[in-house]
């Protein structure tokens, strides 16, 4: 995840799931996190459906939802922006263009405001651009450590 903070649209769902978590209505927050992280052409029905089923399967059922609210929260009030630029180390900023919780232009200004960092934007990428393009994603990660 890159960005020095959520956007608008992060910080909406970051909310829907912290309540859902809060409420601990875990087959809605998984069909919920399923639909907003999902990637590609499938139906966005389906998808609920799937989660819905076998979300506590895939992801595990929390003995309680404020711990993961707790992690919300911090990333809905995370904003680091004045800390960027004190950041003296090569940095390699990356995430994916269309990522739905940041957005491209966040992570354009991260980048931008870390002295000397690189950016790699990869295209068609979202938020889950680590398993989606993880080749270009480890390709740009490889290059950065070697240059």
């Amino acid at each position: 995840m890159t960005g020095y903070r959520l956007n608008e649209n992060g910080r909406e769902v970051a909310t829907i799931w912290r309540d859902l978590a809060l409420a601990e209505d875990w087959p809605a927050l998984y069909a919920r996190m399923g639909v907003d992280v999902a990637e590609g052409a499938t139906p966005e029905w389906v998808t609920c459906l799937m989660m819905g089923l076998f979300g506590r399967m895939l992801l595990g059922e929390p003995k309680s939802g404020s711990d993961f609210a707790i992690v919300l929260d911090s990333d809905i009030n995370l904003d680091v922006v004045d800390k960027l630029p004190s950041i003296r180390k090569p940095t390699l900023v990356i995430g994916g263009e269309n990522d739905p919780f940041y957005g491209a232009e966040n992570i354009r200004e991260t980048a931008k405001l870390i002295p000397n960092a690189e950016l790699c934007l990869i295209k068609f990428g979202g938020h889950a651009v680590v398993k989606t393009q993880t080749r270009m994603f480890e390709d740009a990660i490889l290059k950065f450590l070697q240059g």
